[in-house]
Protein backbone atom coordinates (compact mmCIF):
# COMPACT_ATOMS: atom_id res chain seq x y z
CA UNK A 1 0.00 0.00 0.00
CA UNK A 2 2.86 2.35 0.87
CA UNK A 3 4.60 1.74 -2.48
CA UNK A 4 1.32 2.26 -4.36
CA UNK A 5 0.87 5.63 -2.64
CA UNK A 6 4.46 6.51 -3.56
CA UNK A 7 3.88 5.68 -7.22
CA UNK A 8 0.71 7.78 -7.32
CA UNK A 9 2.25 10.82 -5.59
CA UNK A 10 5.32 10.81 -7.85
CA UNK A 11 3.58 9.82 -11.08
CA UNK A 12 4.34 12.41 -13.79
CA UNK A 13 0.69 12.73 -14.82
CA UNK A 14 -0.39 13.41 -11.23
CA UNK A 15 2.36 16.03 -10.86
CA UNK A 16 1.29 17.77 -14.07
CA UNK A 17 -2.32 17.81 -12.86
CA UNK A 18 -1.18 19.40 -9.57
CA UNK A 19 0.82 22.01 -11.50
CA UNK A 20 -2.21 22.82 -13.67
CA UNK A 21 -4.41 23.14 -10.58
CA UNK A 22 -1.85 25.44 -8.98
CA UNK A 23 -1.72 27.58 -12.09
CA UNK A 24 -5.50 27.94 -12.10
CA UNK A 25 -5.49 28.76 -8.37
CA UNK A 26 -2.84 31.45 -8.82
CA UNK A 27 -4.71 32.92 -11.78
CA UNK A 28 -8.04 33.02 -9.90
CA UNK A 29 -6.56 34.18 -6.58
CA UNK A 30 -3.36 36.24 -7.15
CA UNK A 31 -3.30 37.41 -3.51
CA UNK A 32 -2.46 33.85 -2.42
CA UNK A 33 0.79 33.89 -4.41
CA UNK A 34 3.12 34.65 -1.41
CA UNK A 35 1.45 31.93 0.69
CA UNK A 36 1.75 29.38 -2.11
CA UNK A 37 5.40 30.28 -2.63
CA UNK A 38 6.03 29.82 1.10
CA UNK A 39 4.53 26.32 0.97
CA UNK A 40 6.80 25.48 -1.95
CA UNK A 41 9.85 26.62 0.00
CA UNK A 42 8.98 24.15 2.77
CA UNK A 43 9.69 21.37 0.28
CA UNK A 44 12.77 23.21 -1.02
CA UNK A 45 14.36 23.65 2.43
CA UNK A 46 13.70 20.02 3.36
CA UNK A 47 15.32 18.94 0.12
CA UNK A 48 18.36 21.17 0.68
CA UNK A 49 18.77 19.65 4.14
CA UNK A 50 19.41 16.21 2.59
CA UNK A 51 20.79 17.19 -0.82
CA UNK A 52 24.08 18.69 0.35
CA UNK A 53 25.12 15.66 2.48
CA UNK A 54 24.02 13.36 -0.34
CA UNK A 55 26.17 14.98 -3.02
CA UNK A 56 29.15 15.14 -0.65
CA UNK A 57 28.97 11.43 0.16
CA UNK A 58 28.24 10.53 -3.48
CA UNK A 59 31.31 12.41 -4.71
CA UNK A 60 33.60 10.76 -2.12
CA UNK A 61 32.25 7.27 -2.85
CA UNK A 62 32.33 7.86 -6.60
CA UNK A 63 35.97 8.96 -6.51
CA UNK A 64 36.96 5.96 -4.39
CA UNK A 65 35.36 3.54 -6.87
CA UNK A 66 36.42 5.57 -9.92
CA UNK A 67 40.13 5.33 -9.10
CA UNK A 68 39.89 1.52 -9.16
CA UNK A 69 38.55 1.53 -12.75
CA UNK A 70 40.85 0.91 -15.76
CA UNK A 71 42.44 4.11 -17.14
CA UNK A 72 40.91 6.13 -14.29
CA UNK A 73 42.99 9.26 -14.91
CA UNK A 74 42.15 9.24 -18.63
CA UNK A 75 38.45 8.84 -17.85
CA UNK A 76 38.50 11.67 -15.31
CA UNK A 77 40.27 13.95 -17.79
CA UNK A 78 37.77 12.92 -20.47
CA UNK A 79 34.83 13.75 -18.19
CA UNK A 80 36.31 17.20 -17.45
CA UNK A 81 37.12 18.04 -21.09
CA UNK A 82 33.83 16.68 -22.45
CA UNK A 83 31.83 18.55 -19.80
CA UNK A 84 33.55 21.86 -20.54
CA UNK A 85 33.14 21.33 -24.29
CA UNK A 86 29.44 20.55 -23.80
CA UNK A 87 28.88 23.88 -22.00
CA UNK A 88 30.73 25.77 -24.74
CA UNK A 89 28.80 24.02 -27.51
CA UNK A 90 25.51 24.61 -25.69
CA UNK A 91 26.22 28.35 -25.58
CA UNK A 92 27.02 28.45 -29.30
CA UNK A 93 24.01 26.25 -30.09
CA UNK A 94 21.83 28.67 -28.13
CA UNK A 95 23.05 31.76 -29.98
CA UNK A 96 22.98 30.31 -33.51
CA UNK A 97 19.81 28.31 -32.84
CA UNK A 98 18.01 31.39 -31.55
CA UNK A 99 19.14 33.37 -34.59
CA UNK A 100 17.60 30.69 -36.82
CA UNK A 101 14.37 30.13 -34.86
CA UNK A 102 13.50 33.63 -33.72
CA UNK A 103 12.00 36.07 -36.15
CA UNK A 104 13.44 39.52 -36.60
CA UNK A 105 10.44 40.95 -34.75
CA UNK A 106 10.17 39.07 -31.43
CA UNK A 107 7.73 41.64 -30.00
CA UNK A 108 4.63 43.05 -31.64
CA UNK A 109 3.58 46.65 -31.03
CA UNK A 110 0.98 45.58 -28.46
CA UNK A 111 3.53 43.39 -26.66
CA UNK A 112 5.99 46.28 -26.57
CA UNK A 113 3.27 48.43 -25.01
CA UNK A 114 2.60 45.78 -22.34
CA UNK A 115 6.30 45.44 -21.58
CA UNK A 116 6.68 49.20 -21.37
CA UNK A 117 3.76 49.38 -18.94
CA UNK A 118 5.29 46.80 -16.61
CA UNK A 119 8.68 48.50 -16.86
CA UNK A 120 7.19 51.84 -15.82
CA UNK A 121 5.43 50.18 -12.87
CA UNK A 122 8.66 48.53 -11.73
CA UNK A 123 10.81 51.64 -12.22
CA UNK A 124 9.99 53.37 -8.87
CA UNK A 125 11.02 50.25 -6.94
CA UNK A 126 14.14 49.68 -9.03
CA UNK A 127 17.33 51.13 -7.64
CA UNK A 128 20.66 50.52 -9.31
CA UNK A 129 23.79 51.67 -7.52
CA UNK A 130 26.56 52.54 -9.94
CA UNK A 131 29.18 53.33 -7.30
CA UNK A 132 29.35 52.21 -3.69
CA UNK A 133 30.97 54.03 -0.82
CA UNK A 134 34.65 53.09 -0.46
CA UNK A 135 34.23 52.06 3.16
CA UNK A 136 31.33 49.71 2.43
CA UNK A 137 32.48 48.31 -0.91
CA UNK A 138 33.13 44.59 -0.64
CA UNK A 139 35.69 42.65 -2.62
CA UNK A 140 34.25 39.70 -4.51
CA UNK A 141 36.82 36.95 -4.97
CA UNK A 142 35.35 34.08 -6.99
CA UNK A 143 38.39 31.84 -6.45
CA UNK A 144 38.17 32.35 -2.69
CA UNK A 145 34.49 31.38 -2.74
CA UNK A 146 35.08 28.23 -4.79
CA UNK A 147 38.21 27.06 -2.90
CA UNK A 148 37.59 28.08 0.72
CA UNK A 149 40.11 27.74 3.51
CA UNK A 150 37.49 26.28 5.87
CA UNK A 151 35.25 23.47 4.59
CA UNK A 152 33.10 23.51 7.73
CA UNK A 153 32.34 27.20 7.14
CA UNK A 154 30.99 26.59 3.61
CA UNK A 155 28.97 23.66 4.94
CA UNK A 156 27.26 26.06 7.34
CA UNK A 157 26.74 28.62 4.57
CA UNK A 158 25.41 26.03 2.10
CA UNK A 159 27.64 27.12 -0.80
CA UNK A 160 27.21 24.10 -3.08
CA UNK A 161 30.10 24.75 -5.55
CA UNK A 162 32.61 25.18 -2.72
CA UNK A 163 31.22 22.09 -0.97
CA UNK A 164 31.60 20.04 -4.15
CA UNK A 165 35.19 21.18 -4.69
CA UNK A 166 35.99 20.47 -1.05
CA UNK A 167 34.40 17.03 -1.38
CA UNK A 168 36.50 16.33 -4.48
CA UNK A 169 39.74 17.21 -2.65
CA UNK A 170 38.61 15.27 0.42
CA UNK A 171 37.62 12.29 -1.73
CA UNK A 172 40.97 12.22 -3.57
CA UNK A 173 42.80 12.07 -0.22
CA UNK A 174 40.49 9.37 1.17
CA UNK A 175 40.70 7.30 -2.01
CA UNK A 176 44.42 6.78 -1.38
CA UNK A 177 43.77 5.14 1.99
CA UNK A 178 43.94 1.35 2.25
CA UNK A 179 43.38 -1.21 4.98
CA UNK A 180 40.59 -2.30 7.27
CA UNK A 181 39.97 1.20 8.63
CA UNK A 182 39.40 2.48 5.11
CA UNK A 183 36.92 -0.33 4.36
CA UNK A 184 35.05 0.39 7.58
CA UNK A 185 34.90 4.12 6.84
CA UNK A 186 33.63 3.69 3.29
CA UNK A 187 31.15 1.08 4.47
CA UNK A 188 29.73 3.66 6.87
CA UNK A 189 29.58 6.23 4.05
CA UNK A 190 27.73 3.72 1.90
CA UNK A 191 25.07 3.28 4.60
CA UNK A 192 24.75 7.05 4.99
CA UNK A 193 24.37 7.41 1.23
CA UNK A 194 21.60 4.79 1.00
CA UNK A 195 19.79 6.41 3.94
CA UNK A 196 19.93 9.84 2.29
CA UNK A 197 18.64 8.36 -0.96
CA UNK A 198 15.62 6.94 0.85
CA UNK A 199 15.08 10.20 2.76
CA UNK A 200 15.12 12.29 -0.44
CA UNK A 201 12.68 9.85 -2.01
CA UNK A 202 10.36 10.37 0.98
CA UNK A 203 10.73 14.15 0.77
CA UNK A 204 9.76 13.91 -2.89
CA UNK A 205 6.33 12.77 -1.69
CA UNK A 206 5.81 16.53 -1.25
CA UNK A 207 6.42 17.10 -4.97
CA UNK A 208 2.67 17.47 -5.68
CA UNK A 209 2.54 20.24 -3.08
CA UNK A 210 5.64 21.85 -4.62
CA UNK A 211 4.16 21.62 -8.12
CA UNK A 212 0.89 23.20 -7.00
CA UNK A 213 2.64 25.89 -4.94
CA UNK A 214 5.26 27.04 -7.45
CA UNK A 215 2.79 26.99 -10.37
CA UNK A 216 0.32 29.04 -8.32
CA UNK A 217 3.02 31.49 -7.27
CA UNK A 218 4.17 31.84 -10.89
CA UNK A 219 0.75 32.63 -12.34
CA UNK A 220 -0.25 34.76 -9.37
CA UNK A 221 2.87 36.92 -9.37
CA UNK A 222 3.10 37.39 -13.15
CA UNK A 223 0.38 38.91 -15.25
CA UNK A 224 -0.82 36.74 -18.14
CA UNK A 225 -0.17 39.64 -20.54
CA UNK A 226 3.47 39.77 -19.44
CA UNK A 227 3.87 36.01 -19.92
CA UNK A 228 2.27 36.26 -23.38
CA UNK A 229 4.65 39.08 -24.32
CA UNK A 230 7.71 36.83 -23.89
CA UNK A 231 6.36 34.08 -26.15
CA UNK A 232 8.95 35.09 -28.77
CA UNK A 233 11.60 33.69 -26.43
CA UNK A 234 9.74 30.81 -24.77
CA UNK A 235 8.72 28.81 -27.84
CA UNK A 236 12.16 28.82 -29.53
CA UNK A 237 13.83 27.97 -26.19
CA UNK A 238 11.43 25.11 -25.48
CA UNK A 239 11.77 23.80 -29.05
CA UNK A 240 15.58 23.81 -29.02
CA UNK A 241 15.65 22.27 -25.52
CA UNK A 242 13.32 19.51 -26.75
CA UNK A 243 15.61 18.75 -29.70
CA UNK A 244 18.72 18.73 -27.49
CA UNK A 245 17.23 16.48 -24.81
CA UNK A 246 15.83 14.17 -27.49
CA UNK A 247 19.30 13.85 -29.03
CA UNK A 248 20.79 12.98 -25.63
CA UNK A 249 18.14 10.32 -25.04
CA UNK A 250 18.92 8.81 -28.46
CA UNK A 251 22.63 8.71 -27.51
CA UNK A 252 21.88 7.02 -24.17
CA UNK A 253 19.60 4.49 -25.88
CA UNK A 254 22.30 3.70 -28.46
CA UNK A 255 25.08 3.24 -25.87
CA UNK A 256 22.87 1.22 -23.52
CA UNK A 257 21.50 -1.05 -26.23
CA UNK A 258 17.91 -0.25 -25.24
CA UNK A 259 15.12 1.17 -27.34
CA UNK A 260 14.38 4.89 -27.19
CA UNK A 261 10.89 4.23 -25.83
CA UNK A 262 12.29 2.09 -22.99
CA UNK A 263 14.83 4.76 -22.02
CA UNK A 264 12.18 7.48 -22.17
CA UNK A 265 9.88 5.40 -19.96
CA UNK A 266 12.65 5.05 -17.38
CA UNK A 267 13.59 8.72 -17.51
CA UNK A 268 10.11 10.24 -17.37
CA UNK A 269 9.96 10.32 -13.55
CA UNK A 270 13.32 12.11 -12.93
CA UNK A 271 12.66 14.42 -15.88
CA UNK A 272 9.36 15.48 -14.31
CA UNK A 273 11.06 15.90 -10.93
CA UNK A 274 13.78 18.08 -12.49
CA UNK A 275 11.12 20.14 -14.26
CA UNK A 276 9.18 20.88 -11.07
CA UNK A 277 11.88 21.16 -8.40
CA UNK A 278 13.98 24.38 -8.38
CA UNK A 279 17.04 22.34 -7.32
CA UNK A 280 18.65 19.87 -9.76
CA UNK A 281 19.62 17.65 -6.80
CA UNK A 282 16.04 16.45 -6.30
CA UNK A 283 16.30 13.91 -9.12
CA UNK A 284 19.95 12.90 -8.62
CA UNK A 285 19.16 9.61 -6.77
CA UNK A 286 16.70 8.66 -9.52
CA UNK A 287 19.23 9.38 -12.28
CA UNK A 288 21.93 7.34 -10.50
CA UNK A 289 19.50 4.45 -10.00
CA UNK A 290 18.42 4.47 -13.66
CA UNK A 291 21.87 4.88 -15.20
CA UNK A 292 23.51 2.20 -13.05
CA UNK A 293 20.86 -0.33 -11.95
CA UNK A 294 18.48 -0.12 -14.93
CA UNK A 295 20.68 0.78 -17.90
CA UNK A 296 23.80 -1.00 -16.63
CA UNK A 297 26.37 1.82 -16.79
CA UNK A 298 29.17 1.94 -14.21
CA UNK A 299 27.82 3.03 -10.83
CA UNK A 300 31.11 4.67 -9.80
CA UNK A 301 30.90 7.08 -12.73
CA UNK A 302 27.19 7.68 -12.14
CA UNK A 303 27.73 8.55 -8.46
CA UNK A 304 30.55 10.93 -9.35
CA UNK A 305 29.09 12.71 -12.38
CA UNK A 306 25.36 12.90 -11.60
CA UNK A 307 25.70 15.17 -8.51
CA UNK A 308 28.42 17.52 -9.77
CA UNK A 309 27.54 17.89 -13.46
CA UNK A 310 24.36 20.01 -13.01
CA UNK A 311 26.40 22.45 -10.89
CA UNK A 312 29.65 22.69 -12.89
CA UNK A 313 28.70 21.58 -16.43
CA UNK A 314 25.60 23.78 -16.70
CA UNK A 315 24.65 23.12 -20.30
CA UNK A 316 21.04 24.17 -19.68
CA UNK A 317 22.15 27.57 -18.42
CA UNK A 318 24.58 28.02 -21.33
CA UNK A 319 21.81 27.25 -23.82
CA UNK A 320 19.48 29.62 -21.97
CA UNK A 321 21.95 32.52 -21.86
CA UNK A 322 22.90 32.05 -25.53
CA UNK A 323 19.27 32.28 -26.65
CA UNK A 324 18.57 35.12 -24.21
CA UNK A 325 21.38 37.22 -25.68
CA UNK A 326 19.93 36.89 -29.18
CA UNK A 327 16.41 37.60 -27.90
CA UNK A 328 17.52 40.80 -26.16
CA UNK A 329 19.25 41.94 -29.33
CA UNK A 330 16.09 41.33 -31.36
CA UNK A 331 14.02 43.25 -28.77
CA UNK A 332 16.18 46.31 -29.44
CA UNK A 333 16.29 45.62 -33.22
CA UNK A 334 20.04 45.09 -33.07
CA UNK A 335 21.40 43.18 -36.08
CA UNK A 336 23.73 40.30 -35.21
CA UNK A 337 26.51 39.32 -37.64
CA UNK A 338 28.05 35.83 -37.25
CA UNK A 339 30.98 37.07 -35.14
CA UNK A 340 28.61 38.65 -32.63
CA UNK A 341 26.70 35.37 -32.44
CA UNK A 342 29.98 33.64 -31.59
CA UNK A 343 30.65 36.35 -28.98
CA UNK A 344 27.22 35.79 -27.42
CA UNK A 345 27.80 32.01 -27.34
CA UNK A 346 31.16 32.41 -25.57
CA UNK A 347 29.69 34.91 -23.11
CA UNK A 348 26.78 32.53 -22.47
CA UNK A 349 29.19 29.70 -21.58
CA UNK A 350 31.12 32.07 -19.31
CA UNK A 351 27.90 33.21 -17.62
CA UNK A 352 26.92 29.56 -17.05
CA UNK A 353 30.18 28.95 -15.17
CA UNK A 354 30.03 32.22 -13.22
CA UNK A 355 26.43 31.58 -12.10
CA UNK A 356 27.35 28.33 -10.31
CA UNK A 357 25.35 28.10 -7.09
CA UNK A 358 23.17 31.12 -7.96
CA UNK A 359 19.39 30.99 -8.14
CA UNK A 360 16.60 33.49 -8.73
CA UNK A 361 17.35 36.89 -10.24
CA UNK A 362 21.14 36.59 -9.84
CA UNK A 363 21.71 34.38 -12.91
CA UNK A 364 19.48 36.56 -15.08
CA UNK A 365 21.39 39.71 -14.16
CA UNK A 366 24.43 38.05 -15.74
CA UNK A 367 22.71 38.69 -19.06
CA UNK A 368 23.68 42.33 -18.50
CA UNK A 369 27.19 41.24 -19.52
CA UNK A 370 25.88 40.49 -23.01
CA UNK A 371 23.90 43.73 -23.07
CA UNK A 372 26.99 45.73 -22.13
CA UNK A 373 29.00 43.91 -24.79
CA UNK A 374 26.34 44.81 -27.36
CA UNK A 375 25.90 48.34 -25.95
CA UNK A 376 22.21 47.78 -25.11
CA UNK A 377 20.27 48.94 -21.99
CA UNK A 378 18.98 46.55 -19.32
CA UNK A 379 16.22 48.51 -17.60
CA UNK A 380 13.66 48.32 -20.39
CA UNK A 381 13.60 44.51 -20.43
CA UNK A 382 14.00 43.73 -16.70
CA UNK A 383 10.37 42.65 -15.98
CA UNK A 384 10.50 40.24 -18.93
CA UNK A 385 13.82 38.84 -17.67
CA UNK A 386 12.29 38.10 -14.27
CA UNK A 387 9.37 36.21 -15.84
CA UNK A 388 11.67 34.33 -18.24
CA UNK A 389 13.93 33.20 -15.37
CA UNK A 390 11.08 31.68 -13.34
CA UNK A 391 9.38 29.95 -16.26
CA UNK A 392 12.53 28.45 -17.80
CA UNK A 393 14.33 27.24 -14.64
CA UNK A 394 12.81 23.74 -14.78
CA UNK A 395 13.66 23.22 -18.45
CA UNK A 396 17.27 24.26 -17.78
CA UNK A 397 17.46 21.68 -14.96
CA UNK A 398 16.24 18.96 -17.32
CA UNK A 399 18.80 19.85 -20.02
CA UNK A 400 21.71 19.94 -17.53
CA UNK A 401 20.67 16.68 -15.83
CA UNK A 402 20.22 14.77 -19.10
CA UNK A 403 23.56 16.08 -20.35
CA UNK A 404 25.05 14.61 -17.15
CA UNK A 405 23.46 11.27 -18.06
CA UNK A 406 24.93 11.49 -21.56
CA UNK A 407 28.33 12.22 -20.02
CA UNK A 408 27.97 9.14 -17.78
CA UNK A 409 27.16 6.98 -20.81
CA UNK A 410 30.16 8.28 -22.76
CA UNK A 411 32.57 7.93 -19.82
CA UNK A 412 31.42 4.32 -19.25
CA UNK A 413 32.29 3.33 -22.80
CA UNK A 414 34.72 0.41 -22.89
CA UNK A 415 33.82 -0.85 -19.42
CA UNK A 416 31.94 -4.09 -18.75
CA UNK A 417 28.25 -3.25 -18.70
CA UNK A 418 25.63 -5.49 -17.13
CA UNK A 419 23.04 -6.91 -19.49
CA UNK A 420 19.30 -6.53 -19.11
CA UNK A 421 19.01 -10.12 -17.79
CA UNK A 422 21.69 -9.49 -15.14
CA UNK A 423 19.97 -6.30 -14.08
CA UNK A 424 16.61 -8.04 -13.74
CA UNK A 425 18.27 -10.80 -11.69
CA UNK A 426 19.88 -8.15 -9.48
CA UNK A 427 16.52 -6.48 -9.01
CA UNK A 428 14.90 -9.77 -8.02
CA UNK A 429 17.55 -10.43 -5.34
CA UNK A 430 16.98 -7.14 -3.52
CA UNK A 431 15.85 -7.55 0.09
CA UNK A 432 13.02 -5.34 1.29
CA UNK A 433 12.75 -4.55 5.00
CA UNK A 434 9.15 -4.26 6.18
CA UNK A 435 8.12 -2.72 9.51
CA UNK A 436 4.89 -3.91 11.09
CA UNK A 437 2.82 -1.66 13.33
CA UNK A 438 4.08 -3.12 16.64
CA UNK A 439 7.71 -2.69 15.65
CA UNK A 440 7.04 0.87 14.52
CA UNK A 441 5.45 1.83 17.86
CA UNK A 442 8.25 0.10 19.77
CA UNK A 443 10.86 2.06 17.77
CA UNK A 444 9.02 5.30 18.43
CA UNK A 445 8.81 4.58 22.17
CA UNK A 446 12.52 3.77 22.37
CA UNK A 447 13.36 6.96 20.47
CA UNK A 448 11.27 9.07 22.86
CA UNK A 449 12.88 7.32 25.83
CA UNK A 450 16.37 8.05 24.46
CA UNK A 451 15.49 11.70 23.91
CA UNK A 452 14.05 12.00 27.43
CA UNK A 453 17.14 10.43 29.02
CA UNK A 454 19.40 12.74 26.99
CA UNK A 455 17.41 15.77 28.15
CA UNK A 456 17.49 14.69 31.81
CA UNK A 457 21.23 14.00 31.57
CA UNK A 458 21.80 17.51 30.20
CA UNK A 459 19.68 19.04 32.99
CA UNK A 460 21.61 17.08 35.62
CA UNK A 461 24.99 18.15 34.26
CA UNK A 462 23.83 21.75 34.13
CA UNK A 463 22.60 21.69 37.76
CA UNK A 464 25.88 20.22 39.00
CA UNK A 465 27.78 23.05 37.36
Amino acid sequence: MFSNTSRILQHPLFLLVCAAMGGLLGYAWPAASPTLEGLGYVYLFLLEMCAIPLIMVAVVLGLKQMISLPNASVRLAGILITGLAAVLLAGLLGSFGAAALMGKEVLSDSQRAVLGEFTSLAAPALEISLRGAPETASTHNVLQELVPSNLLMVLAQGSVPAILLGSLLFGIALAQQVGSNSKSFFGTLEMIYRSLEVLIDRINYLLPLAALSFAGALTGANDSKLIASIGGFLWPFLSLSFVLTGSILVLIAHLSGRSLSAVLKMMIKPITTSMISPLPTAAVPNYIEIMSNQLGFTRAISELVAPISPYFFRTGEALFFGMLGVYLSRVYNHALPPMELVQIGLLAATAAFVSVGSFGIAPVLLSSVMLVALDLPLEGILPALLAIEVICSGVRNVVSSLCACGLIALASKGLVRRSADELSDLKSTLIMAVFDRKLMWASLALTLLALTLTFLTGVGVGMRR
